[in-house]
């Protein structure tokens, strides 16, 4: 990384003879280096943080999506039948309604 090869080459620089003004330069910036690191460091965390709470809440919504739809679902199959139910009722009831009449029509021309 930028940071250790900095750090390997002020190493050598140091080796040799260097001013105190040239070493406080040195440790300024690699405070300002290793803040800026661990700043980012942190932007990095959260975010992945933000990243794993955003997907969780996604993971329930699409849970209680799919519980509503498969309720919403279960409903119409419930109507679907009560419909065929009904139906099935009247066409019942319309046989019976016209065997009956047949019936009394056939009874009264018997007579």
């Amino acid at each position: 990384t930028y940071r250790r090869d900095y750090e390997a080459r002020w190493t050598l620089q140091f080796q040799s003879a260097s001013s105190i003004t040239l070493v406080q330069c040195y440790l300024g910036f690699m405070q300002r280096l290793n803040l800026a690191v661990e700043q980012q460091q942190h932007v990095a965390t959260q975010t992945a943080l933000h990243v794993e709470r955003t997907r969780s809440d996604l993971v329930a919504k699409e849970l209680r999506v799919a519980t509503v739809r498969k309720l919403l679902e279960r409903r119409g199959n419930e109507d679907r039948v009560a419909q065929a139910r009904k139906n099935q009722k009247i066409s019942d009831e319309f046989a019976a309604r016209s065997a009956w009449n047949r019936l009394h029509a056939d009874a009264s021309s018997a007579t």
